[in-house]
């Protein structure tokens, strides 16, 4: 069995004794991550683990023979008295953290809260349990974590990832990620309609699976359609620099910069950049719509998206009617009273549903 080198055991041996920081968690799953042979290593004291438990091998009379050598080196080389006290504290300190971490059946941690320096006897014994017992709490930990599945549900739904990452998704949209992220790349699933403030992170880069398609953050705030219309996805970006591509094409990729989008045709595998002249692309999340000589279509279109409502034009009368107007985050009333004053036309509430009707518009 590999070794392990000296920093990376001291760093297990502060997380087996719970002094280890946020930070040192990071540099040794950063270690773990780094190379097949290192997660390999921990399945293998997984395995042994399991063995121990499941009396394949007298996991009793190993440890107790080898922690006894080991107490035996503890008294010779550590001669002077350690306090009643000091004692009495770090026995109560070892035993919380026994049952938190699962220990408590150990025979090696039962011994250890009664010897004098029992401080260096866990630093000793925790060296000894990397190399006859597995890792297993630290293998499980960064581990494949259970995956999380959410959908948006009628209105709008924020949510913060593993990583610090927000995401809003519309109606209707799923996200799929895990609980954990592990490995260098932080990977999400999408369907529908979201928009994500990445936290950035030069090492462990974000993407976003839909089907066949990857979209790389690069220190970005972004939105993404997967189901723009039938075939096409559209990605817009806001902040920083976002790279979009096909999985089997990644030297085909298209980076996005600020105030750009693209469309990505996801049957002809192809993805085309231009400038993002949309105002209301965020209008869902938002609610602040922008309308410059829009028609009632379309007018009528963006409010079903953003107030998930039931808005329908009567006969074709309102075809040509035109309306420019700017609503920043009002209720669904307010802007019908806005249309009816300005238009002059009528709106009729049928329970849920709103019928507009009026005179034909001659501009």
């Amino acid at each position: 069995m590999e070794n392990i080198p000296t920093y990376q055991s001291e760093l297990i041996i502060k997380y087996l004794a719970g002094e280890i920081t946020k930070e040192e968690i990071l540099v040794l799953k950063g270690w773990l991550q780094s190379d097949p042979k290192h997660q390999k290593l921990f399945e293998d004291y997984r395995n042994t683990w399991l063995a121990i438990e499941n009396s394949k091998i007298d996991s009793t009379v190993v440890v107790d023979e080898e922690w006894r050598k080991l107490e035996s080196r503890i008294r010779e080389s550590r001669k002077s008295e350690v306090r009643s006290q000091k004692s009495e504290v770090e026995s109560q300190n070892v035993g919380t953290f026994r049952r938190k971490m699962g220990f408590t059946s150990l025979p090696l941690f039962n011994n250890l809260v009664k010897t004098p320096g029992s401080y260096w006897a866990i630093r000793i014994a925790a060296i000894f349990i990397l190399v006859a017992i597995p890792s297993f709490l630290v293998f499980k930990y960064f581990s494949n974590s259970p995956k999380i599945t959410i959908t948006a549900q009628k209105q709008l739904m924020e949510t913060r990832l593993p990583d610090g990452t927000i995401v809003s998704l519309n109606n209707g949209a799923t996200l799929v990620y895990p609980e954990h992220f592990k490995g260098n790349i932080r990977e999400v699933k999408l369907t529908g309609e979201a928009y994500f403030t990445v936290r950035h992170d030069k090492i462990n880069k974000f993407v976003i699976v839909t089907g066949n398609v990857r979209i790389e953050d690069i220190g970005t705030s972004f939105y993404v359609n997967t189901k723009k219309s039938d075939g096409l996805m559209e990605v817009v970006l806001d902040e920083g620099k976002a790279s979009i591509y096909f999985k089997d094409n990644h030297s085909g990729q298209v980076l996005l910069l600020p105030g750009e989008k693209a469309d990505v045709l996801l049957n002809g595998n192809s993805i085309k950049k231009s400038i993002n002249n949309d105002g209301n692309y965020l209008a869902w999340k938002t609610k602040r719509l922008v309308f410059s000589n829009s028609t009632m279509s379309e007018v009528v279109t963006l409010l079903n998206k953003v107030y998930q409502s039931d808005i329908r034009l009567s006969g074709d009368n309102l075809n040509n009617c035109r309306l420019t107007a700017i609503f920043d985050n009002q209720s669904l009333e307010s802007v019908l009273n806005v249309i009816k004053s300005t238009l002059d036309v009528s709106i009729i509430s049928n329970g849920s549903a709103f019928e507009i009707s009026g005179k034909k518009c001659d501009f």
